[in-house]
């Protein structure tokens, strides 16, 4: 379970434990960090369960030149984020850059039951929820500004490719 703004911060540092699900136990304010930055690191190679449970992550801010950026940079072997929103996003990056998951893999990967409110910006494939995709997006929803400065942008998906 996660509780606090922390305990999401430190998800990346356990992510290479291997496939494991975690949830949201409360809202969660990431502009009130207890180190002081605002500034999220995507959760790279993500292959477990995050179940938002209906909760709320306010204020994720994202400022880099990287590519693959989001609350998650991939989703990986079978990895799954659903029924989690996000709110005052600010999230931009180079190619690959969505709200919830920069990329999402073709391995059985999903986004579902998501929504994003905020500003997504980056190179090539932006998308207010996710930047790439290979696999699963549904029932999905963004509000909010998706600017790309080359090519393939769109307010879920800047790029589907294959998946649903």
């Amino acid at each position: 379970m996660i509780r606090t703004a922390q305990e999401l911060e430190n998800l990346a540092y356990a992510v290479n434990a291997g496939s494991m699900t975690f949830k949201l136990a409360n809202d969660i304010d990431l502009g009130k960090v207890a180190d002081g930055q605002s500034n999220h690191t995507a959760i790279e190679y993500f292959s477990g369960t995050f179940d938002g449970d209906g909760h709320i992550i306010d204020n994720l801010t994202i400022s880099s030149d990287e590519n693959n950026q989001g609350l998650f940079g991939i989703l990986s072997d079978g990895g799954t984020v659903k029924n989690v929103r996000l709110t005052n996003a600010k999230i931009s990056g180079g190619i690959n850059v969505g709200g919830i998951a920069g990329s999402v893999g073709a391995d059985g990967c999903a986004v579902e039951n998501c929504s994003v409110e905020g500003d997504i910006s980056g190179i090539q494939n932006v998308g207010g929820v996710v930047g790439f995709s290979k696999g699963t997006v549904k029932n999905c929803s963004h509000i909010g500004a998706v600017s790309v400065s080359f090519t393939s942008a769109g307010g879920i998906a800047g790029m589907i490719d294959g998946g649903s």
